[in-house]
């Protein structure tokens, strides 16, 4: 639940990927449960966790099984906090391991089906006002200011989340951030796979995106190495930038 200095929802940047079966595949392992013998185009069903009698991979339904369980913590933070979606449904799972939401009623034109109070907004403008994160931010202006950097406010965003998830259960977000998944770049990818989308467009692009995150992550690790007494060395591992970078 990200927000931009503006008061709007922030979507999440993703790295651009193909469509093609192997990169998705790669980018995510749940979704190579899908029946052979489905029909293309088919509408997906909603999986009943109780019934694994079509799922053939052992891990999906270890996934399954622990992603149900974070999304009841979750469910529970969200609505003691004031959270509303009265005509929701939050997980459905459908075929092909593919997560989201559904309706369980109709949804009339313009009504409100989904309500989050402010206090559960992780902004840029609370990580500025944040006793601890508000003069770390001022003080780097090469990484959180708009002159100085494009990306200032994801940047400003990533810092939060880091702050956040090195508070583990002393975080009022933690069953936010345990829900946020681990990412790999497409960049990231192994060269074989990326070489097997034969579009040179593509290779040339995965190049240069790695090298660009890889120029971000070193200025964002070396900022957060000169306050060791709020981030620890586990913070400045990339994994962990990538993952809220995302």
């Amino acid at each position: 639940m990200v927000e931009d200095s503006t008061g709007a929802l922030k979507p999440k940047v993703r790295d651009f990927s193909p469509t093609s079966t192997t990169a998705e595949t790669e980018r995510s392992p749940l979704r190579g449960d899908r029946d052979s013998t489905e029909p293309s185009g088919t509408e997906p069903s909603v999986i009943d966790l109780t019934d694994d009698s079509n799922v053939k991979v052992t891990n999906l339904i270890d996934w399954k099984i622990e992603h149900s369980r974070k999304c009841q913590v979750f469910n529970d933070w969200f609505f003691e906090n004031g959270g509303r979606m009265p005509k929701l449904q939050y997980p459905a799972y459908f075929k092909g391991g593919l997560v989201g939401v559904r309706a369980t009623q109709p949804i009339m034109h313009r009504e409100a089906f989904l309500s989050i109070p402010y206090k559960m907004l992780m902004t840029v403008d609370g990580a500025q006002r944040h006793p601890v994160l508000g003069p770390i931010i001022e003080a780097n202006p090469q990484l959180f200011s708009e002159e100085e950097k494009g990306d200032w406010e994801q940047l400003t965003l990533v810092l939060y989340l880091i702050y956040e998830y090195n508070k583990k259960e002393e975080s009022f977000w933690k069953p936010y951030l345990d829900l946020m998944p681990n990412v790999k770049f497409f960049c990231h990818w192994s060269e074989e796979l990326i070489l097997a989308t034969q579009d040179p467009n593509l290779i040339q692009y995965a190049t240069e995106y790695k090298q660009e995150l890889h120029e971000e992550w070193t200025q964002f690790a070396n900022c957060l190495a000169k306050y060791s007494d709020v981030f620890p060395h586990s913070s400045c591992e990339p994994g962990v930038f990538y993952k809220f970078y995302a």
